[in-house]
């Protein structure tokens, strides 16, 4: 593991030291396996080649479906991998996570804008909530179940919302 969030430091704090209110913790900057920043600017740590994981892919609804999907990376988890994770500084070296390890270990689901997909129909959503987590209704990730499509007026505007409805998308003017 080349991270360290403030959520794992403060579980070694009290579940693995004697003292508590007495520990030296190795100059790890507290982050996340997507990159995802904490507390503190780590413009140094990027600029020294530190590690950051992105999301790659979200699963698709095909491989969910079929009868053994591939399961989640995480040792002792039973779960459908629902996301595919990458590090930059070793591109080929993918984590394959369930909603709940990427929970524990990602923070969840990044941002949409960090997102490999704009949106996700709600029979995606279903199938990610039945066979990639154990919880009874897991995080989502904030998409359209939809996707968006955008006009700039003109001529085609209205052939462009009739096709919007016609395929049942939403419409941003």
């Amino acid at each position: 593991m080349t991270f360290m969030t403030n959520k794992h430091r403060e579980a070694i704090r009290l579940y693995c030291t004697r003292n508590p209110d007495n520990v030296d913790f190795p100059e790890y900057l507290p982050t996340s396996r997507n990159g995802g920043k904490e507390e503190e600017d780590f413009s140094d740590e990027e600029e020294a080649g530190g590690e950051r994981w992105d999301l790659i892919e979200v699963i698709d609804e095909k491989s969910l479906k079929k009868k053994k999907p591939k399961s989640c990376d995480e040792e002792e988890c039973q779960s459908a991998a629902c996301a595919v994770w990458a590090s930059n500084l070793e591109p080929d070296d993918h984590w394959h996570g369930c909603i709940d390890c990427m929970e524990n270990y990602c923070g969840g689901w990044p941002s949409a804008s960090e997102m490999p997909v704009r949106h996700l129909t709600d029979a995606h959503r279903t199938l990610l909530a039945e066979k990639c987590s154990e919880r009874e209704d897991p995080p989502m990730p904030d998409l359209p179940n939809k996707p968006l499509v955008a006009t700039a007026g003109g001529d085609s505007a209205n052939n462009n919302q009739e096709l919007a409805s016609a395929l049942g998308w939403i419409v941003v003017n």
